[in-house]
């Protein structure tokens, strides 16, 4: 009887870990800054580019804080689109976007704003998905100016590497 529950036990101990558990995890934005110049019409913008590098859709969730460590809103004349997922929400008590990425795809997502005023600060990016993936995305993001001439800034997320 006892070799019975030993083997019963050992061959538990072989499945369990099999199971698929969920999985999750996050990278910082390290800056993000978008504004627009009352000088001359130069609009800057952030984009942040979001690629699923698993087999399965995975659920992500992107917020932004203020320079002062607080959540940011998003207030009247800032906009945020997002494009290429499943489905898209906008949490309007803390600006998170929330949405699900299918397998292997690449979303954007571009934060900005039509008023005269400076917006910066620093971000999260996290996922979770049902799987065994120890990583799931991987990211990069870039300012771009429109004015003078259009121009490009890259913003490293999580030095290129997966998470």
């Amino acid at each position: 009887m006892r070799k019975i529950l030993l083997v019963v036990l050992l061959l538990a101990l072989l499945v369990i870990p099999s199971v698929v558990q969920a999985r999750s995890g996050s990278a910082v934005i390290p800056t993000y800054w978008f504004t627009r110049n009352e000088n001359y019409p130069d609009v800057v913008s952030n984009l942040f580019y979001i690629s699923n590098i698993t087999d399965q859709p995975i659920s992500v969730d992107v917020t932004l804080f203020n320079c002062d460590g607080t959540i940011y809103k998003i207030p009247a004349g800032d906009h945020v689109y997002i494009y290429n997922t499943i489905s898209y929400t906008l949490n309007n008590i803390n600006s998170t976007v929330s949405f699900e990425l299918n397998p292997n795809a690449t979303t954007y997502m571009v934060f900005g704003t039509s008023v005269y005023v400076k917006r910066y600060g620093y971000g999260i990016i996290e996922w979770t998905q049902d799987s065994n993936n120890t990583y799931g995305l991987v990211a990069a993001g870039s300012f771009l100016h429109s004015q003078p001439e259009v121009s490009r800034y890259a913003i490293p997320i999580n030095y290129g590497m997966p998470f």
